[in-house]
């Protein structure tokens, strides 16, 4: 829609208005890690973080969350899931918001869940482009989720002393209120260009071939010996459907009473216990999970 510049020197005051009006959820330092959690104040954001423990997707998919109350004594369903607060995630990464990307397309189509859809209407997106590979071991280029160009409401590139922030709808058009900013100069985006050259450079590519390869390689891969490598290390704890961007494996029960709730809690496939977060009831495993699933 629109370019701005925002000083450094008043990001602050611009987070503390935003805190004044949403929950924002943004990376902070914690126990010698970084971790997206609820912002108390605006002095506790980093923006210069390498990576999350857990990524945002926690603010849109719960690790476990109650789907719905009912009362054996009434018909129906008594009090639908508490969605929380209009949310800013702020200081978001490019690959997870690809991860959300896909997140939004599995469960905005099909078999629609209620919950996300309401949650992801009332989260407003700030993404930051990253200028260095967060990790040793990062793959972000060869994925293509290295840079964006859609799927924020603002974006911002770190350009030294000032951000420029790309207002990508018009939920990120009405954040603006609250910062104090100026329109981009010739010199600004002589700068923003420079920036873009001198990063792509910095990140490497770790798969020698095309990354739309990766699903037909899996197919004809399924019986390597490095599946039974792994699985010999795994411990089927499901940690990682936690850690994914892009999983939302989910174990669905029921906790009967006569007013009973049932809930949606993250579960990895390895587990053969996941099934769909609807309405409807749990899944069943399949002969696929429980092949993964360890035996006693």
């Amino acid at each position: 829609m629109s370019l701005a510049i925002l000083k450094k020197e008043n990001l602050n005051a611009f987070v503390a208005a935003l805190l004044s009006h949403y929950r924002v959820g943004a990376p902070v330092k914690f126990n010698g890690a970084y971790a997206f959690k609820d912002l108390q104040d605006p002095g506790e954001l980093r923006l210069d973080y390498p990576t999350t423990i857990l990524p945002p997707k926690k603010y849109l998919l719960p690790v476990r969350e109650t789907l719905f109350r009912f009362d054996y004594s009434k018909p129906g369903i008594i009090q639908e899931a508490e969605i929380g607060p209009p949310t800013v995630l702020l200081g978001v990464h490019t690959c997870d918001l690809h991860g959300i990307q896909l997140l939004d397309r599995v469960f905005n189509s099909g078999n629609i869940d209620p919950n996300y859809v309401r949650r992801r209407k009332q989260t407003i997106i700030i993404s930051i482009e990253c200028l260095r590979p967060c990790d040793e071991h990062s793959f972000c280029k060869s994925m293509g989720t290295l840079t964006a160009d859609e799927g924020y409401d603002i974006h911002m590139v770190d350009l030294g002393d000032a951000y420029v922030l790309d207002i990508g709808t018009e939920q990120g058009q009405s954040l603006l209120q609250y910062a104090e900013v100026e329109p981009v100069s010739p010199e600004n985006m002589q700068r923003l260009n420079n920036v873009f050259n001198e990063k792509w450079g910095q990140f490497p590519y770790r798969l020698d071939f095309d990354v739309s390869e990766l699903s037909p390689l899996l197919k004809v891969s399924m019986k390597s010996h490095l599946w039974e490598e792994l699985g010999e290390r795994c411990l089927a704890c499901a940690a990682c459907t936690n850690v994914c961007p892009t999983c939302f494996c989910h174990g669905v029960r029921d906790e009967p009473a006569l007013d009973g709730i049932r809930l949606a809690q993250h579960e990895g496939s390895i587990r053969g216990r996941h099934g769909p977060r609807t309405l409807a009831g749990p899944g069943r495993p399949t002969p696929s999970a429980a092949r993964a699933a360890p035996t006693t």
